[in-house]
């Protein structure tokens, strides 16, 4: 338990870091050594040893910091800081984010396709061939949170291997078929904030429509023993008896 809430303490760190680094000014506060200087029922006052003001509403709280900007953050995770110099900037609450310059120009961030660190999340795919009939199985770097661990990449492996059986000991004819997994480990940032989700989730298409979707908890795949009888069910829940025997019209 320990070790959870140690390293749930280290990412909020390094996210609260990064997101600072890659606005280069202050993104947010906190009332940590705050102290009340005036309260009512609609407003509460807080001064730090900093200089900073924080105003608490009922729906959002104000910050006026030292050097003049001002942040706000609401209930529901926004934020907006308007700097001095006029610059506004609006955060959503899956860490995207648009910047908006007083000259009028204006700058957008998504955190889609980036762990919560700030780093790429790699697009994995293969292809799988019989005679006219393809199936590609595709890690979706837009849908996940988290590059490809150990245990990912085994089991990635090994649905390979099951949609090859598959693909093999079907009477198809000519179908294009497409596998798409998003592994959402965090579901603190990006697609898999707006989704509230937690969870990993497998696809499956055909002539771009979606035909069945399966969802498993990231924790099934850490032991690679479970990854053949996973991946199994998986196609079976996936294709079986959901695929049209031919892509022709």
């Amino acid at each position: 338990m320990f070790i959870k809430i140690f390293n749930f303490i280290i990412f909020l760190s390094l996210l609260f870091f990064l997101s600072n680094v890659a606005f280069a000014y202050q993104t947010d506060f906190s009332f940590t050594d705050a102290k009340i200087v005036k309260e009512d029922k609609k407003l509460t006052t807080y001064q730090k040893p900093n200089g900073t003001i924080i105003f608490k509403y009922s729906d959002k709280s104000v910050a006026i910091l030292k050097n003049g900007d001002k942040i706000t953050k609401f209930l529901n995770g926004k934020k907006e800081i308007l700097l001095k110099n006029k610059t506004i900037i609006y955060i959503n609450n899956d860490g995207s984010s648009k910047i908006k310059y007083p000259n009028g120009k204006i700058k957008n961030h998504s955190y889609d396709g980036l762990t919560p660190y700030g780093t790429k999340v790699k697009k994995e795919f293969l292809i799988l061939k019989n005679k006219e009939n393809v199936v590609t199985i595709i890690y979706s770097s837009k849908m996940s949170d988290n590059n490809m661990s150990k245990p990912m990449k085994n089991f990635f492996y090994e649905l390979r291997v099951q949609t090859n059986n598959w693909l093999n000991s079907e009477n198809l004819d000519n179908c294009k078929i497409k596998i798409v997994i998003s592994n959402c480990r965090f579901g603190k940032t990006g697609f898999c904030k707006r989704k509230k989700r937690k969870n990993i989730s497998i696809t499956a298409y055909q002539n771009k429509n979606k035909i069945s979707k399966v969802f498993i908890k990231s924790k099934s795949i850490l032991n690679n023993k479970n990854h053949i009888s996973l991946s199994k069910k998986i196609i079976k829940l996936l294709l079986n008896n959901k695929i049209r025997k031919t892509d022709d019209k």
